[in-house]
């Protein structure tokens, strides 16, 4: 159990006062990296050049920090882009404090009870490297926009709140109430299916705690979203990336949750992007062939033109203060693979934008610092009291406070 900050501890300067709008945190994950050559900028500083696919994101220079030369170091190809957010290998968790827990997850621990939800996962989760809880395993991905949607704003009837107030007041889990039957059912099992059973009922339980976690919030209205439901069909690419960035949005405008992991490429076919004729899977191992590589480079455009919105949504949303959502809020953009086409996890992808930093630069690391320093400066910015995340080193040299 954590203390309360005690006056002989000494004040932090990432302490917020009670005025201040509370810190957010949104992860926006790729899942085969990104292709470095009209990504990664090759002169450093304020004034560095922005390459062809980055440079979508010109109008936010000043908005957000671009780092090369940075990773957890770690190998395995797709096997090891579960890393993202942890920069520990699932298979290494049981040698750590704190197992393989993601930022995301770390940070949902320390805003726990404050918002209806702790965290979400949206698309995806722990193969992209979201939702690693500390007890090792990942949280389910909530799969479309229109549950993300219902999840964040759809009341429920009053015997759903008597049912859920019931299991909360007696501790239990809705897994109790099948608890022998599934007992029964792991006798059958191998001891390989027995263990993935148990990280699945783990897993339901993270869930759960996760979701409605207090008594307290069943009794509070849920708030009124600013859009209609959005029952967009995936086949419409630019209304459904659109939709995930939405909802996110709506997450944080409503103060819903203080902590999203968005995997925003699920549910979408890029041969449905215009000019763009195979599956992002395919163009990642593009293996330098010209056309490839240009399919590849008008999917990370497109991509990065929907961060670009979402930067404008929270920069355009103004809270009690009158400071934009963006100032209180990080925006990480990362993936746990650095260019898909050589099956490398070095040189990963990282943009950070808002949450209170100096930004406008470019940061050459060099790989003189671990990507797990940039993860505890952030930690630190939203408020946790540590001096360590994971495989950190310390604090990362560079990032300065706005």
């Amino acid at each position: 159990m954590a203390l309360p900050m005690l006056e002989t501890m000494g004040a932090s300067p990432r302490q917020r006062s009670e005025n201040q709008p509370p810190m957010r945190f949104a992860a926006v994950l790729l899942p085969f990296g990104i292709y470095s050559e009209t990504f990664h900028p090759t002169t450093f500083g304020g004034d560095y050049e922005m390459p062809e696919v980055l440079k979508v994101l010109e109008p936010y220079r000043k908005e957000m920090t671009v780092l090369s030369g940075v990773d957890h170091g770690v190998k395995g190809g797709h096997q090891a882009c579960h890393t993202a957010l942890s920069g520990i290998t699932h298979t290494q968790a049981s040698a750590y404090v704190d197992g393989n827990i993601g930022l995301d997850q770390r940070l949902a621990e320390h805003v726990a009870g404050k918002t209806r939800i702790s965290s979400m996962c949206l698309g995806s989760s722990g193969r992209i490297g979201a939702g690693w809880t500390r007890s090792g395993v990942a949280v389910p991905p909530v799969k479309t926009p229109l549950d993300a949607f219902n999840l964040l704003f759809l009341e429920q009837s009053t015997e759903m709140k008597k049912e859920r107030a019931k299991f909360l007041a007696s501790g239990k889990s809705v897994l109790d109430a099948v608890n022998a039957s599934a007992k029964d059912f792991s006798r059958g099992l191998s001891s390989v299916d027995r263990a993935k059973l148990d990280d699945y009922f783990t897993a339901v339980r993270e869930t759960e705690r996760g979701l409605s976690s207090s008594i307290e919030w069943l009794d509070k209205p849920y708030p009124k979203p600013t859009m209609s439901p959005p029952k967009v069909n995936s086949d419409n690419v630019d209304a459904y990336m659109q939709a995930w960035f939405d909802v996110a949005h709506l997450a944080f405008e409503t103060d819903s949750t203080r902590v999203v992991a968005l995997s925003p490429m699920s549910g979408i076919s890029t041969s449905l992007i215009e000019g763009v004729e195979n599956e992002y899977h395919g163009l990642s191992h593009h293996g330098r062939a010209p056309e490839r590589v240009a399919q590849l480079k008008l999917t990370e455009k497109f991509i990065l033109s929907h961060l670009a919105r979402f930067y404008d949504k929270l920069m355009k949303t103004r809270q009690a203060d009158g400071s934009r959502l963006l100032d209180s809020t990080m925006v990480l953009f990362t993936s746990g693979m650095g260019d898909g086409s050589s099956h490398t996890n070095s040189d990963v992808p990282v943009i950070l934008a808002g949450g209170g930093f100096a930004h406008g630069k470019h940061i050459n690391v060099a790989h003189k610092q671990p990507l797990n320093n940039l993860y505890l400066t952030m930690a630190q910015q939203f408020g946790v009291e540590t001096d360590r995340f994971n495989t950190s080193t310390g604090t990362l040299t560079g990032l300065d406070h706005a």
